[in-house]
């Protein structure tokens, strides 16, 4: 079946603009739902590959997903702090980098999303 660009009204409120193939948003589009907007790849009604998220409390994060959570290198923003590196299944994992607000910056190793050093 060939690829469509859709509209839909999901459950809950939540809107979905973009590639809709098969019954299930896959390729690249829009979901807003509960205040967030999420703007990027979708495999199989996943958020997954690279996109974008604005949260309602303003934080943002940038990067990669991977069966809708952050997966690989992504950029996480949040009251004036900004995290760097890398994330695996949700949580800071591997190489990453977070300055916070007051300056101070702290460089590592993230471990299921606390810093070991």
């Amino acid at each position: 079946m060939p690829n469509k660009k859709f509209k839909i009204e999901l459950k809950g409120g939540a809107v979905y603009e973009g590639d809709y193939i098969n019954g299930k948003m896959h390729g690249q589009g829009k979901l807003t739902e509960d205040g967030s907007v999420y703007e990027g790849g979708f495999v199989n009604d996943m958020l997954h590959g690279q996109g974008i998220i604005k949260f309602p409390e303003g934080d943002v994060y940038e990067g990669g997903f991977a069966d809708n959570v952050f997966h690989g290198y992504g950029k996480y923003s949040s009251g004036g702090s900004v995290f760097e590196g890398f994330f695996s299944s949700g949580k800071r994992h591997g190489k990453g980098k977070i300055t916070y607000a007051d300056g101070i910056v702290k460089e590592g190793e993230w471990k299921d999303g606390k810093f070991i050093g």
